[in-house]
């Protein structure tokens, strides 16, 4: 996932604050998912442990490349069978180039993962939509997807709050990434459940949170945006690789939905 530096420094002050103002208070579920880019097996094909961490986090669902950087097959059937066994859903990293990536391309890739048993996909580098011709291209995509049943997932990830409304109408989430702070300041952000979107907090790009997010930050940051009417939360530390701190992590957030904290969010 990418930001542009400068939308990162401009909104910099907004990220870190937490005063912005929360939607009336209401009851809420938790939403969780994975978010990793690195690889799941070793060069002789055997699994590593990060497949049995994500599994023990219990998501609703995990987002990697089908392929890795050097083009070996990252989303094994024996991968994608062991995430299906345990409940969670694999989505499938397709990156857009702003709308200007081949079509062609980008539905080759899409298929691929969707044949092998893939559940949707993740479509990074959105454009923002302001043009018919952007709004034209991920409308393709989008009825592609759903070609392969109504039930396959579609995100959108602009990775900014500066996106049209009209991606909602091809995605099913939309995914405010580091700016997920500023989403309730937009004026169509109430028109649709939480569950039609997605955050995230991470040190991937430096500093764009305006802290560090670790294991003290992590759970107060999905908190946070389960109360702000963010749906969807994952923090981390790159998104190549799975933190030290996650097991500590999604314990605090189990805890928390033990605890039947008031959360102030709207109907997911």
């Amino acid at each position: 996932m990418k930001l542009k530096a400068f939308l990162s420094t401009i909104f910099l002050p907004f990220l870190s604050s937490t005063v912005l103002a929360a939607p009336e208070q209401r009851t809420t579920t938790y939403r969780k998912f994975v978010i990793y880019y690195g690889w799941y097996s070793d060069a002789e094909g055997q699994l590593g442990q990060e497949i049995e961490r994500i599994v023990a986090a219990k998501p609703e669902f995990v987002i990697s490349p089908f392929h890795t950087s050097i083009g070996q097959v990252n989303l094994s059937s024996e991968v994608i069978e062991k995430f299906h066994e345990n409940g969670v859903k694999v989505l499938v990293y397709v990156a857009t180039g702003e709308g200007r990536r081949e079509l062609e391309g980008v539905l080759g890739e899409i298929k691929t993962g969707l044949d092998n048993g893939a559940d949707g996909v993740m479509l990074d580098e959105v454009a923002m939509l302001h043009s018919d011709w952007q709004v034209d291209y991920y409308k393709e995509i989008y009825d592609y997807t759903k070609s392969f049943g109504s039930e396959r997932l579609v995100i959108a990830n602009p990775g900014t709050i500066m996106v049209n409304e009209k991606v909602m109408s091809v995605s099913d989430i939309v995914s405010f990434e580091h700016q997920w702070r500023l989403a309730s300041q937009l004026d169509w952000f109430l028109k649709y459940p939480a569950s039609r979107y997605l955050g995230i907090s991470s040190n991937d790009i430096r500093d764009v949170m305006g802290y560090k997010v670790d294991e003290e930050s992590s759970a107060r940051d999905t908190i946070e945006a389960w109360q702000a009417g963010i749906g969807y939360h994952f923090s981390t530390d790159t998104y190549i690789t799975l933190a030290p701190w996650l097991e500590k992590y999604q314990k605090r957030l189990e805890d928390h939905a033990i605890s039947g904290a008031d959360l102030y969010s709207r109907p997911v």
